[in-house]
């Protein structure tokens, strides 16, 4: 049921528990406290299909246990199944380790973006689920009115975009203490790319608990999991200059300057020239493919932010209908600040799968002391 306030009326609940389908936010609170206010003794919040794995520590005011949608199913078919259904609700203590860890949100951003000329979004994923944090007010059933330090778990991608926020003040403090020079925005974000994580703690391709696959494409969880002690140390940095960006919108906007001018400093600029998204200087490399004979090529340029001396090879996953050939398969730095630029071939080695469907790989430079990987998208 909904467990709201109207949907409790004229039923006996009292002493028993309660089984509810989650809410957004602060419903499921509400929820509790009706079923409280009512009689209940405890409650059972069930997820929806979209929801999956994704449950939530929340402060509620009686007993509650939030199950997955599998969990869920299981559940009603018992109650369906039972003429006297019963249950019971016991705290166990936190349990650390939990597997698979990490793991991929219902609720996570997903891509592709409709206007955005085959970028890969997301760029990655942080934490975000049940994340204690800072908390005006004292919460959970037994306020003492006396706490000046409250505290509360929170999920969401608001969560996660703190943690992100929080890897970027460590990079440029990183930065300053070394007195190195500071790094231009796309640079620290190329950081965060090409050192995230796929993997989870056992190894395995990250979970996504929405769509109950073994593993997070490319499209829902981007480049990774940030990782703050690699990202602070990348070893290789993309760089995107402001006019290239200038130059990338006038190519999503058909070159219309005026649409461009909302977007820009001043509101000045024109477009004397465009570019696709597979031409930005972009961490993370997405080509359109739209017929079996393409043939795409397309550069990067790397500066090395690592060592002064530092050899990189290429590590190639490519993907399952496209070859791809490097212009450079090693790298050799000699210098910080050094640029190389180096391009890659995609050719189609089988028939074209048809409009929409994507496929996905990996380009990582590797060295003795750096990994510097970017993520392949080709969209069909």
């Amino acid at each position: 049921m909904t467990c709201q306030n109207n949907s409790l009326n004229e039923i006996n609940i009292r002493g028993k528990i309660v089984m509810c389908y989650v809410g957004r936010g602060t419903e499921n609170i509400k929820k509790g406290d009706a079923i409280k206010n009512a009689g209940g003794a405890g409650m059972i919040i069930m997820n929806f299909l979209p929801n999956g794995f994704t449950t939530y520590s929340t402060p509620h005011n009686l007993p509650v246990s939030h199950v997955s949608h599998i969990d869920a199913l299981q559940i009603e078919d018992y109650f369906a199944t039972n003429s006297e259904p019963t249950a019971k609700i016991t705290f166990g203590g936190t349990i650390f380790g939990v597997r698979p860890s990490p793991a991929l949100a219902a609720f996570s951003s997903r891509g592709p973006a409709k206007y955005n000329g085959n970028i890969v979004k997301p760029d990655v994923t942080a934490p975000g689920v049940n994340i204690l944090s800072a908390w005006p007010v004292e919460v959970g059933p037994f306020p003492s009115g006396l706490k000046t330090k409250t505290f509360n778990f929170m999920s969401g991608t608001s969560m996660a975009a703190s943690h992100v926020s929080g890897i970027v003040a460590l990079i440029m403090s990183k930065l300053k203490n070394d007195n190195k020079r500071k790094w231009s925005t796309s640079e620290i974000q190329s950081a965060l790319i090409t050192t995230a994580n796929t993997f989870d703690l056992d190894g395995k391709p990250m979970f996504d608990e929405a769509t109950y696959r073994n593993s997070a494409n490319i499209l829902q969880r981007g480049a990774g999991q940030v990782n703050a002690t690699n990202a602070m140390d990348p070893g290789l940095v993309y760089n995107i200059e402001s006019d290239d960006y200038v130059a990338y919108l006038c190519g999503i906007f058909s070159n219309n300057s005026t649409v461009v001018q909302y977007f820009t400093q001043n509101y000045t600029q024109d477009c004397t020239r465009s570019i696709s998204g597979d031409q930005l200087n972009y961490p993370s490399i997405g080509v359109p493919i739209g017929s079996s004979s393409s043939k795409i090529t397309v550069s990067r340029t790397l500066t090395n932010v690592g060592d002064a001396r530092e050899i990189y090879n290429a590590k190639i996953i490519e993907p399952p209908s496209v070859k791809m050939d490097l212009s450079e398969y090693s790298l050799s730095f000699t210098r910080l600040e050094q640029q190389i630029t180096y391009s890659i071939t995609f050719t189609m080695t089988e028939a074209h799968p048809g409009s929409g469907v994507y496929e996905q790989g990996e380009l990582s430079w590797v060295s003795d002391k750096h990994t510097v990987t970017s993520p392949i998208y080709i969209a069909f």
